[in-house]
């Protein structure tokens, strides 16, 4: 009987070994399965983040936009009343901000038609505006024989016509930024979670795998 337990001694010993070492394999491979998906996670994550900034970048150029419009039309108009010429250099400052962040928000919406047909909108409208308004009206003014006409124009509200249109078309494309904007930030929260809870699996699943190299090479 004595002979007997001893030789079942080592072959004991062994399955248990290899049942150890196979829920060691095991747990490697969860780890290494574990970190890749992590990894994808936080690339996830990111991503997500880079649309809530780049959200962000178009609603900035929106404002910028809106500004330079109302520039450009407090320019003008404060010429043809007092005749300043530095009221004209506000207007052209103005109608180079805005060259330059219309050109801005193309690109930067370049993924979106509905938004890019919003711009064309805006430049055709804007373009309309210095044509039928601004042009006509700036050179009018400076003549006595016209200047009248000029403020007759201005009194009308021709221009103020052609630029609450421009900023209502800027608000539509505000308002369809802020439900991009919660859509991007609520996406961008939910993957920071996964990704977080996620990580401290990993973490407990190390601290597993090296409890069980310890009692496995004890």
């Amino acid at each position: 009987m004595s002979e007997e337990l001893k030789s079942a001694s080592p072959l004991a010993n062994l399955r248990t070994q290899s049942k150890m070492g196979l829920a060691l394999g095991s747990l490697i491979l969860l780890l290494l399965a574990g970190t890749a998906s992590s990894l994808r996670s936080q690339h996830v994550t990111q991503e997500a983040r880079d649309w809530v900034s780049h959200t962000y970048s178009v609603l900035n150029e929106i404002d910028n936009i809106e500004i330079s419009i109302l520039e450009q039309e407090t320019g003008v108009r404060g010429y043809i009343i007092s005749g300043q010429p530095d009221f004209l250099e506000s207007y052209r400052t103005g109608y180079q901000h805005y060259g330059e962040s219309l050109s801005n928000i193309r690109e930067l919406t370049k993924d979106n038609s509905d938004q890019q047909q919003r711009i064309d909108e805006i430049e055709r409208s804007a373009q309309e505006w210095r044509q039928a308004f601004i042009e006509p009206v700036l050179r009018w003014v400076d003549s006595p024989d016209t200047r009248e006409q000029a403020l007759d124009m201005v009194a009308r509200g021709e221009g103020k016509r052609r630029t609450d249109h421009i900023l209502v078309v800027l608000r539509d494309m505000e308002e369809t930024e802020r439900v991009l904007l919660i859509e991007r930030e609520n996406i961008s929260a939910e993957y920071a979670r996964s990704s977080f809870a996620l990580s401290l699996g990993l973490i407990a699943l190390g601290a597993l795998l090296g409890a069980l190299a310890l009692f496995t090479s004890s």
